[in-house]
């Protein structure tokens, strides 16, 4: 009898209660073409339009009702009828420590939870609830973990610092109880990847980062920023500085990560060029020895094309 009110809860959830007390009348005696009806051989008083739960209360036991409503509690609450797909979206726990690490004051921090699940589906149901999936990777054993953050945190992250920025910032993720709001841990993490549509601006579809103690050693894309660009003898005679690139790749550790690096153009003359192994280095750092230290980071040029 029970699976005939699970599949009459299913197609028809408003009338569950008219299905609920019709069953039970049935349950008690009552049958035949119509309800007002009784079985032949029963004393049973005719009940008619008993559509509300106090008319039933007198026929139904309580203990079957109890049943009933707790079997529609149940199919409400792992269904779909109302049209929302319900997925556990954050976890309790952390699965294994993190591991120990140095973290200190003054880093910005975003707040995050353990994220459920993993791929494509499970992180547009993500976004939809107004959240964006992270990935922090590298940690003690190869080991990546899934966290989520409000949208609005990771769009701000950008909005702060820039899409190319946020690679030379390194962030302290507060990983917090879904319910209660307990922190269950902090990780030092660097934004290594930003993952942004193409079609409004400042919309963050997911972030990676890089576990990020002290003592490691990373590779940094910092971005370069001019200096005296408005005084180079090359823009006074009518040129513009044409970027080739808006970041350096540098080598460093973890604690010595530059934000961005200041380079003078001041003296840069019209067609003159800038290369990578031109612009400064910052403290604690140095470039990768690789061909793309003489490749061009900008140029003085009157030119409208890219070449």
């Amino acid at each position: 009898m029970l699976s005939n009110f699970s599949l009459l809860s299913i197609l028809k959830p408003r009338r569950f209660e008219g299905a609920l007390v019709s069953a039970a009348i049935n349950h008690a005696g009552f049958a035949g073409g119509s309800m007002g009806e009784p079985v032949q051989g029963s004393t049973a008083t005719p009940l008619r339009h008993a559509s509300t739960q106090q008319e039933a209360q007198g026929v139904v036991p309580a203990h079957l009702l109890e049943e009933l409503h707790d079997l529609e509690a149940n199919l409400r609450k792992s269904s779909s009828m109302d049209g929302r797909k319900r997925l556990q979206f954050s976890l309790n726990e952390l699965s294994w420590p993190l591991p120990r690490h140095e973290i200190e004051a003054g880093l910005h921090r975003i707040d995050v939870h353990l994220r459920a699940g993993d791929g494509s589906i499970f992180s547009k149901w993500l976004r939809r609830i107004g959240r964006t999936p992270l990935r922090v990777q590298s940690l003690p054993g190869n080991r990546s973990l899934l966290l989520h953050a409000a949208t609005k945190d990771a769009e701000r992250l950008v909005q702060l610092f820039g899409r190319n920025g946020c690679t030379a910032r390194v962030i302290a993720l507060h990983i917090l109880h879904p319910q209660n709001g307990t922190q269950l841990g902090v990780i030092r993490a660097k934004p290594q990847k930003v993952h942004m549509t193409s079609t409004k601006a400042f919309v963050v579809q997911n972030v990676d980062f890089l576990y990020c103690p002290h003592n490691r050693i990373v590779n940094v894309d910092v971005p370069v920023r001019l200096v005296n660009d408005d005084k180079a003898p090359g823009v006074k005679q009518g040129g513009w500085m044409q970027m080739f690139r808006r970041t350096v790749r540098f080598q460093t550790n973890g604690h010595l990560i530059p934000p961005f690096v200041d380079v003078d153009v001041g003296e840069l003359g019209l067609e003159q060029e800038l290369l990578v192994n031109q612009v400064p280095v910052p403290p604690g750092c140095k470039l990768p020895a690789n061909k793309v230290s003489l490749a061009p980071v900008l140029r003085c040029t009157t030119s409208m094309t890219d070449t």
